[in-house]
């Protein structure tokens, strides 16, 4: 019998492997498992946490004051990881409206926009992205952003960002 299966142990809900190791314990004290041929870590009867509106409407709040995510996740009692996962969902969901900038004496309505790019590198110097940006002049709002390479799909990607004016048809 190989020495990595072992029936105590629940099989995988991943792959349905019975190769399985105890790998140490959650917060709350439950064994963690590891599956040896998909590496994938797993508890055994799992109890998801829901966090509740109270929290989510604090959290909205704080958004809004521009607070730091990690200082949220820690002042409200919440994962970095769930609360990015949140942010991300939200802002899918954001219905965005661009500010009017035209000047109601002259009766014009005109939106200049200003575009500019920046790089940096992840892990070493040869590994660039380029953080390509959109915004209002006059408002400095932020109209549209990706990060990406220099290369025309990069550029293709930010223009499809852009929301439709009707100044632009």
């Amino acid at each position: 019998m190989d020495p990595q299966v072992s029936d105590k142990h629940p099989p995988c809900p991943h792959c349905h492997s019975k190769r399985v190791i105890k790998n140490g314990s959650i917060h709350t004290g439950k064994p963690k498992y590891k599956c040896k041929d998909c590496n994938k870590q797993f508890v055994e009867n799992p109890t998801p946490q829901c966090v509740p509106q109270e929290k989510r409407d604090i959290i909205d709040k704080l958004l809004l004051e521009k607070i730091s995510l990690r200082g949220i996740a820690r002042s409200v009692g919440v994962s970095l990881s769930w609360l990015q996962r949140y942010v991300n969902e939200k802002y899918r969901q954001e219905e965005w409206k661009v500010e009017d900038t035209g000047d109601p004496e002259d009766g014009v309505d005109v939106f200049i926009l200003e575009a500019d790019e920046l790089w940096s590198f992840v892990n070493s110097k040869e590994n660039k992205q380029w953080i390509w940006l959109v915004m209002n002049r006059k408002t400095r709002q932020i109209l549209a952003c990706i990060v990406g390479n220099r290369s025309e799909q990069s550029a293709q990607k930010l223009w499809e960002q852009l929301p439709e004016l009707a100044l632009w048809e």
